[in-house]
Formats: C-alpha cells, sequence, structure tokens
C-alpha cells in the first residue's frame, strides 16, 4: 500500500520520537503488525489499539477509528474495496450507541465516526467503481437498501449526539482532532 494518508498512528509515535520498533516493545504489539498497521495494509484490531493507545497515552476508540476510517477511507478512493466493510462498520458503531453504557466522550467520538462513515458511503455510492473486492453490482445496491433503512434510518440517535455537543459548546461533525484521540 506504501503511504497512508492521515496517519494518526505515525503521528502520535512520531511526536514521542518513537521508532516503529520501539512502539512495538513499549506496546507489546509485534513489530511487522505495526508496520502493516502503519502503511494501511492492515486495519487496528482492538486488542493492539488498546496496547498502542495505552503506551502512546490516548483513547483506543479513537486510536482505532481514526486509523481505520483513514484506511477504509484511501481504500475506497483509490478503488481497492467497495463500501461494505463501512456499512458495517457503521451498522456496528450504531449499534454501540445505541446500547447507552458510553461516557459522553465516547459517544462523540463515535457520532463523528459515524458522521465520516457516512459522507464515505455516501460518496461511493455517487460514483460506483468496479471494486476489487466480493462487491459485484447487485451485493452493492443490497448492500446500500441495507444501509439506507439500518443506518441512515438511526439519524436519530446521530443528532442526538450531535445536540449534546452543542448544548456544551463542542464542536459538531466529522473531524475529529488530536486533543481527542
Amino acid at each position: 500500500m506504501g503511504t497512508l494518508e492521515n496517519n494518526v498512528l505515525c503521528e502520535l509515535r512520531t511526536l514521542r520520537g518513537w521508532s516503529q520498533e520501539q512502539l512495538a516493545l513499549r506496546s507489546g504489539v509485534p513489530g511487522p503488525s505495526v508496520t502493516r498497521f502503519e502503511t494501511g495494509e492492515r486495519l487496528i484490531t482492538a486488542d493492539a489499539a488498546e496496547k498502542m493507545a495505552r503506551s502512546l497515552g490516548v483513547d483506543s476508540l479513537a486510536l482505532s477509528l481514526a486509523h481505520n476510517l483513514a484506511v477504509l477511507k484511501q481504500r475506497m478512493d483509490d478503488g481497492r474495496e467497495g463500501p461494505g466493510r463501512a456499512v458495517n462498520l457503521a451498522r456496528t458503531l450504531l449499534e454501540t450507541l445505541e446500547r447507552n453504557d458510553l461516557s459522553d466522550k465516547q459517544a462523540e467520538i463515535i457520532a463523528k465516526a459515524l458522521e465520516a462513515l457516512q459522507a464515505m458511503i455516501r460518496n461511493s455510492s455517487r460514483s460506483p467503481r468496479a471494486y476489487k473486492t466480493t462487491d459485484s453490482g447487485s451485493d452493492y445496491e443490497a448492500q446500500m437498501l441495507v444501509l439506507e433503512r439500518d443506518v441512515f434510518g438511526r439519524k436519530l440517535s446521530i443528532s442526538e449526539v450531535e445536540k449534546r455537543r452543542r448544548e456544551k459548546g463542542l464542536p459538531t461533525g466529522p473531524v475529529m482532532t488530536e486533543a481527542e484521540i
């Protein structure tokens, strides 16, 4: 894959003056995995995110979502992946948000990620490509129908989080700052 745009993991690591090997040693995540995460070859798993976030002193949910959204966006923009994984991630995040067992900060992080996923998925629906994955035309159309019903139909949940953010004077929208990570 080469270089990942908006590489939060690499930025956080280099801000601390650490090499990939140092992050691997401090976090307990194997060095080759750190390399594959930073190049965007792999999505960060929950376990790896927890370990690296602890070492970096950041929130693991924010780290994994910021990284994985950047990877998915780049893959979708490059035409290497269709919207299927983004749809599944959006559905999972909505279910997590609707459980109401999150802190306000976690709910805000998820709401921002959902907004970003929504934009990515909508953009992919405007210009479907011949993806190199299993997203055939009929699968793609079916995913978009499910998405409209299950994800965008729950917009109220996202709106409620955005309303809480406005009431607290916090910014709204899909932008995630380093301070929130």
